[in-house]
């Protein structure tokens, strides 16, 4: 059946009415939605999740379930941690498609103030660190195509790379600072784009050897975001007066900092978050921006909201807050 979603917030009332499946026909678009039971096995709907699933669904297809995830008994429900997740991909998965829609309009922005419109070709993959160079593109708007890994000009053969016409760029940092200076009005000058530069260098200097720390032979064996420091407590005070790095404004360095720290709980699902609670409220800030889910994934998205609302309940927990 077909119901009107009035808002994003009626999704989670909508799964626990029975809902497992919520799909829109367009990915943008909230105004119809149908419900699909995960347990309905009829011609027509698995037609219906078929031909969604690699064009318009929001949610996903059925999977048989392991012994583990089986419910007890028949006809139990999903518990309310199961549809905060699933709520959280829905609401994740339509802001990336409400962020694809507005490209275009972005992209006619940039050409009315005379900015080039080439498009970037990326060569990268969703395992790499490619999809922090996606995000900070669908962010501006700018036009990009992705490419394979291989083959490529990157002179040691890694990802990403980029090219534009002639124009070679390797080391995912590198490539944001071209983008800002190609895309981005507010990198126009040496003294403008001093402001950014440094924090997207520190993020690729320092922090990344504080989100993952490695062995003699180059191998993450874990990461210090779950401990105290001095690189830490300073970056949490700064984000204790402002929302973003730079003059309250998502920016470029915004990108550089929160890939990293956002990557933390994806290769580490059990770290215990919490030494800085404003770090962690801007992790979950960004993580909920529809950019980020476009470039980086739903899942991943949810896994970094996910992380820190378990830090933040444990910091509670510890000092006597229930």
């Amino acid at each position: 059946a077909w119901q009107r979603i009035e808002s994003l917030s009626a999704l989670p009332k909508l799964l626990k009415r029975g809902a497992s499946y919520v799909v829109a026909p367009a990915p943008a678009t909230l105004d119809r939605c149908r419900l699909v039971d995960r347990t309905d096995t009829s011609f027509a709907a698995r037609r219906w999740l078929g031909h969604c699933s690699g064009r318009s669904a929001i949610g996903r297809k059925p999977a048989r379930a392991s012994p583990r995830s089986r419910p007890r008994r028949a006809g139990a429900s999903p518990t309310p941690p199961q549809l905060a997740v699933q709520a959280m991909r829905i609401v994740l998965a339509v802001l990336a498609g409400t962020v694809r829609a507005l490209v275009p309009a972005r992209r006619a922005s940039l050409a009315a103030r005379g900015r080039p419109l080439d498009a970037i070709t990326l060569h990268g993959s969703q395992g790499s660190r490619s999809p922090l160079v996606n995000w900070y593109l669908e962010e501006i708007g700018a036009p990009y195509e992705m490419a394979p890994p291989r083959p490529s000009g990157h002179p040691f053969g890694q990802i990403p790379y980029a090219t534009e016409g002639d124009v070679g760029v390797f080391e995912s940092g590198a490539i944001l600072l071209y983008a800002a200076d190609k895309y981005d009005s507010r990198c126009a000058t040496p003294e403008d784009r001093a402001k950014y530069t440094k924090w997207v260098v520190w993020a690729n200097a320092a922090l990344d050897p504080i989100c993952f720390v490695e062995n003699e032979n180059g191998q993450v064996i874990g990461t210090r975001l779950d401990q105290p420091g001095r690189a830490l407590s300073v970056l949490d005070e700064l984000l204790a007066k402002s929302e973003y790095i730079v003059d309250n404004e998502f920016s470029v360095a915004d990108v550089a900092v929160a890939s990293y720290l956002n990557y933390v709980p994806l290769f580490f699902p059990r770290v215990a978050l919490g030494v800085a609670p404003n770090v962690d409220a801007y992790m979950k800030r960004c993580a909920e921006r529809p950019a980020f889910a476009a470039a980086f994934g739903a899942q991943h998205a949810a896994a970094v909201v996910g992380a820190v609302d378990r830090g933040a309940e444990g910091a509670g927990k510890l000092f006597g807050i229930f």
